[in-house]
């Protein structure tokens, strides 16, 4: 099984725990962050910032002005005010020369940089797979990306830069379990890899397919639900916030109060919470009130770790 470590914080210093709630790096440092390909970004109480490893050994510390998570082997820096990437040895294999760095390396080999107000792609030598061309270009998935070209119309496009659905929409968002959001009139719906239509734009709003839903907010009440593929209501939209599903779990929220549902519509846990995130690797994130304590919680509704002063932020 693959070792997964949560951040925590206690007495003001932060550490890591395991999936059981047992702390595998005691809290120590005065920031960090999760852990992300095998690696963490720590800052000690002294103000010294550097990559861990998940046995707490420092790793990498890139002689950069800003730098984030690594990624598919490769992590985003800044130096000089101009964007480039670092390898696991702490070398500049991409050079500080982009704008912006919308999305870093995913597993595919490429990321989505902006140069001269353009957006384009790069593959891990710097080499550009797509100029930069286009007003905006979104993540990659399911074979295609969405972009929005010079006229301020959105399409997909592959990886290549070719043209995969036409540039005619008002927005899309990405493919997801073979669908794409896509708005018209204000009105969001749901469009097929070819570019038809298959749930018409009557919705204020939605998000993309997880687990075969996809939720909807109704304008007429103000609320949100959950449709199916096939356009039909599956959760009534009674919800003042919902997310989408992650592990079969996803966060809803009434009445300034926080809990999970599972895809049939039962509350796995009720909205007692100050506030929830979604579940990664079977634990979710979530904050008491009064007092306010942040901890993490299983699918069973069970605390896994719930310390007292418990805050992340």
């Amino acid at each position: 099984m693959k070792r997964y470590l949560y951040l925590i914080k206690k007495d003001k210093l932060y550490g890591y725990i395991n999936s059981k709630g047992e702390i595998e790096i005691t809290p120590m440092y005065k920031d960090a962050m999760e852990f992300s390909d095998g690696l963490a970004k720590v800052t000690t109480v002294e103000g010294e910032s550097y990559f861990i490893d998940e046995d707490n050994n420092p790793f990498i510390k890139p002689d950069v002005d800003w730098y984030l998570k690594f990624e598919n082997g490769y992590a985003e820096i800044k130096k000089d005010g101009k964007y480039g990437f670092i390898d696991k040895k702490g070398q500049l294999v991409i050079e500080t020369r982009f704008d912006r760095v919308w999305r870093g390396f995913n597993k595919e080999g490429f990321a989505i940089v902006r140069q001269d107000n353009k957006d384009g792609i790069i593959d891990k030598n710097g080499d550009f797979l797509i100029k930069p061309t286009f007003l905006a270009i979104n993540e990659f998935s399911e074979g295609v990306m969405s972009a929005k070209n010079q006229d301020g119309k959105y399409g997909f496009i592959d990886i290549n830069g070719n043209t995969v659905i036409d540039f005619k929409f008002e927005y899309v968002g990405k493919f997801s379990e073979g669908l794409s959001s896509f708005k018209d009139g204000g009105k969001e719906g749901f469009i097929n890899k070819l570019g038809e239509v298959v749930i018409k734009p009557r919705y204020s709003y939605v998000l993309d397919f997880h687990n075969g839903l996809a939720a909807y907010l109704s304008k007429d009440i103000n609320k949100m639900g959950y449709i199916n593929q096939q356009d039909e209501i599956v959760i009534k939209s009674k919800y003042d916030v919902l997310n989408n599903f992650n592990e079969g779990i996803a966060v809803f929220c009434n009445d300034d109060s926080y809990g999970y549902i599972d895809i049939y519509g039962n509350e796995i846990l009720k909205n007692v919470f100050l506030s929830a995130d979604d579940f990664k690797n079977g634990l979710g994130l979530v904050a008491t009130k009064e007092p306010m304590e942040w901890g993490y919680v299983n699918k069973k509704g069970e605390w896994v770790y719930k310390p007292k002063n418990f805050s992340l932020w």
